[in-house]
């Protein structure tokens, strides 16, 4: 797992998983929890309060990293255009303004074999302009563990042999010839950070 701090924004947990087999149990999961009322509800809400993006659609840390990004941005300002900062990362990714599309897409489905898990602490850990520190990351790791029935490996080593770039480029529009990757990379985390700009 990594943990990033952004100035002034809270702290960001990230983890990658491969040889994923719970995938279609945590997305009906997920969809249940959404439904359920009183403390129930609330704590089941909690237990699956990350962003589930399937890591077939990334093609670079950076790409994850604007996007995640770009969402701690629209929270801080009370801008966001879903529910929560979460789902904000999901939609972030997406070139278009659907939400349901940016879950369809970016989302957990009952496929996925590579999950990144993201955990975005809460506003008020974060203390002048720096992280808190209050979300224990051994804790966030062994919640994420407990999730999700799965390999954990390094963030980079995973997103390399995850992605589909076929679908990346029919996602983005981009032309279904050979193209070099890092050509499309940049194209791709360009297009993730002017969507706010954008819209």
């Amino acid at each position: 797992m990594q943990s990033a701090t952004y100035t002034g924004l809270p702290r960001v947990h990230i983890c990658f998983f491969t040889a994923v087999q719970n995938a279609a149990a945590l997305r009906s999961r997920l969809i249940a929890a959404a439904g359920i009322d009183g403390t129930h509800g609330d704590v089941e809400r909690e237990a699956v309060n990350f962003a589930f993006v399937d890591a077939a659609s990334i093609v670079s840390h950076l790409h994850l990293r604007t996007a995640i990004y770009q969402a701690l941005l629209a929270h801080s300002r009370g801008s966001l255009r879903t529910k929560t900062v979460h789902s904000e990362i999901l939609f972030a990714l997406n070139p278009s303004n659907n939400i349901t599309e940016a879950i369809k897409r970016f989302g957990i489905n009952d496929k996925t074999q590579a999950l990144i898990l993201v955990r975005v602490g809460n506003v008020d850990e974060t203390v002048d302009g720096r992280a808190a520190g209050t979300l224990d990351d051994n804790a966030v790791f062994d919640r994420m563990k407990s999730l999700v029935q799965g390999r954990p490996i390094n963030l980079e080593e995973g997103i390399e042999h995850a992605t589909d770039w076929d679908m990346v480029k029919k996602i983005y529009k981009l032309p279904q010839i050979s193209a070099l990757r890092t050509c499309i990379q940049e194209v791709v985390v360009s297009s993730v950070a002017m969507k706010s700009v954008m819209s």
